[in-house]
């Protein structure tokens, strides 16, 4: 299972905010955390039900494994607007 955290490392590996192996500043952590959970919760407005609540950093992602490479490459493009 991937938590939340894992989730926002992938993502911020995608865009090169970090080097594999390399951990993300709490500030940052906690930035992608806002932002997956916005993205969840708007996808959730529009009808795309992944079965998601709030989330926090230790938390696992209960979504099929097969929409989790999806949500890792749209969170990367919602913390790539951020920076």
């Amino acid at each position: 299972m991937t938590t939340a955290l894992q989730m926002i490392e992938k993502a911020a590996r995608l865009i090169g905010m970090t080097a594999q192996g390399q951990s993300l500043s709490a500030e940052e952590a906690a930035d992608g955390l806002s932002a997956l959970n916005d993205m969840l919760h708007a996808w959730a407005l529009d009808g795309i039900i992944l079965g998601h609540t709030s989330l926090g950093l230790n938390d696992t992602i209960y979504i099929q494994e097969e929409y989790m490479k999806g949500v890792r490459y749209n969170l990367a493009l919602e913390m790539a607007a951020d920076i």
